[in-house]
């Protein structure tokens, strides 16, 4: 082998053995650099709804849906073979920035919605995972309207769209609900047409069964308000002014006691979590802040380790201030008494760009969420997937190998569905299923078996047109189905 004797002497020479010494140490004294399994995507998933885990082919596990935009508009699937194996397929189409994955017209397969630069819409589900024509929800210009959630907002079965306004050059700022009709329409109701909206998510907060909104604004009025979902409209409820930027918010359990609570964080240099706990109904108490690292935000709320309680996974974002802790993820772990204590910092090693986030998902079937990081090396094209080992710490290969069985053993459909005077299941299974029919109120409604591998007949008889759900069980397995009798 031929070597370079020029820098063989460099190193050997005084000033190269210092800049040895330096550089063996810097090895050394860096975190420790993992090797996650990455992706290249066409650009970046870009913003809060970049990514989403779904089980869109409707086969058990939880697939991955990145939509890319900036010169590459794209949609990528990575589909899930139950282990945490990938088949990726990528489509060119006009895909915004922002997508979800849900049921929008209660066919019971899920539908993408996704924004571009005209409207914000959804493209139907044609078969399982078959990408179908687009359904417009509502129009939309530049950035003006972003998608906040999808929720059943009026009780009436279907799934609505709440969305923001941040560009006061281009539309009026604000929040509001598309509202869908059931037929492929939308009703734009725009709710609160004067604020400078900076942040809205959408979730239950009181015992009424109708998601309510937490609203943060960058502004010192009207500040972050609750906005609770009557029959008769939405109220307001002034938590707190914005003396304090606190702008950036979640709402999620963080107790473990059945009631969502509230959580807060200021962009930039702050170094604290803000909650406030749900004692009641539409009651909330401060229950005051907890450290954590310099402009960190709270990318993932889930339960990291398995002992029922939501931790934390956050990033830091790349501002010169911050360079000492930037390019890392950290993970707080829920101590079950409104505080929070860092486990672990994994050092990606590489340029973090403002569009790194951290979206989490089972994608292998044990249980137990991974971590998929996009945004890192300065053309941000990569996303890379940290598996969870099962104790809430994260490891750079997946945890569960082929020879597992994680896929349940209860595989079945129906078909028709939406059906009327019939629908037949088809089983999979090698083993006989137990089926039970309940009603949308969760009222038992008959029992029935499917042979292996085999089919049966359900005939609609005298049930009313409506949602049913229809539960199936082999050995330790249950799945559900959701049916559509019309």
């Amino acid at each position: 082998m031929k070597t370079n004797p020029d820098k063989i002497n460099s190193i050997a020479s005084p000033k190269g053995r210092i800049g040895g010494v330096i550089l063996f140490l810097l090895l050394f004294l860096l975190p420790s650099v993992k090797a996650q399994t990455v992706f290249y995507v066409p650009s970046y998933p870009y913003q809060e709804g970049g990514v989403v885990f779904a089980d869109y082919d409707q086969d058990g596990d939880n697939d991955i849906l990145i939509g890319c935009e900036g010169g590459a508009d794209s949609l990528v699937f990575l589909i899930n073979d139950g282990y945490g194996n990938f088949e990726r397929s990528d489509v060119v189409t006009n895909c915004g920035i922002f997508i979800y994955c849900k049921e929008m017209n209660n066919d019971g397969l899920l539908e993408i919605v996704s924004r571009n630069h005209d409207y914000i819409f959804y493209y139907k589900n044609v078969g399982p995972g078959a990408l179908g024509d687009t359904v417009n929800i509502g129009e939309t210009t530049a950035e003006n309207r972003r998608i906040s959630g999808i929720y059943d907002m009026n009780e009436d079965g279907l799934l609505d769209v709440v969305y923001y306004s941040i560009r006061p050059n281009i539309a009026p700022l604000g929040w509001g609900i598309f509202y869908n009709n059931g037929d492929g329409t939308f009703n734009d109701e725009f709710l609160f047409p004067t604020e400078n909206v900076e942040y809205v998510k959408t979730a239950l907060l009181n015992n009424d069964n109708r998601p309510d909104a937490l609203v943060s604004s960058a502004l010192i009025i009207p500040g972050t308000y609750l906005a609770f979902n009557n029959p008769s409209g939405f109220t307001t409820d002034t938590l707190f002014s914005h003396s304090q930027l606190w702008i950036y918010n979640n709402i999620i359990d963080m107790d473990n006691d059945s009631d969502n609570d509230l959580i807060f964080y200021k962009p930039y240099n702050d170094e604290e979590f803000l909650f406030y706990e749900n004692v009641s109904d539409e009651n909330f108490i401060n229950r005051g802040t907890t450290y954590k690292k310099i402009g960190t935000r709270d990318d993932v709320i889930a339960d990291l380790n398995g002992d029922g309680y939501p931790d934390m996974a956050c990033t830091s974002p790349t501002f010169d201030q911050y360079l000492s802790q930037m390019d890392s993820i950290y993970i707080f772990i829920n101590n079950h008494n409104w505080g929070f204590k860092e486990t672990e910092r994994m050092y990606m090693g590489e340029y973090a760009m403002w569009n790194e986030r951290i979206f989490s998902g089972d994608l292998n079937g044990d249980n137990r969420p991974e971590l998929l990081v996009t945004g890192y090396t300065p053309t941000a094209n990569r996303i890379r997937i940290l598996w969870n080992d099962g104790t809430g710490h994260f490891v750079d290969t997946n945890t569960v190998s082929l020879n597992e069985q994680r896929k349940p053993e209860v595989m079945f459909n129906a078909y028709p569905n939406p059906f009327g005077t019939y629908t037949i299941f088809r089983s999979a299974s090698p083993s006989v299923l137990k089926a039970e029919l309940y009603g949308m109120a969760g009222n038992y409604i008959k029992s029935f078996g499917i042979p292996p591998m085999s089919e049966y007949r359900l005939d609609a008889g005298t049930l009313p047109a409506g949602m049913y759900f229809v539960k199936l069980q082999s050995g330790n397995n249950i799945q559900t189905i959701k049916l559509i009798h019309y």
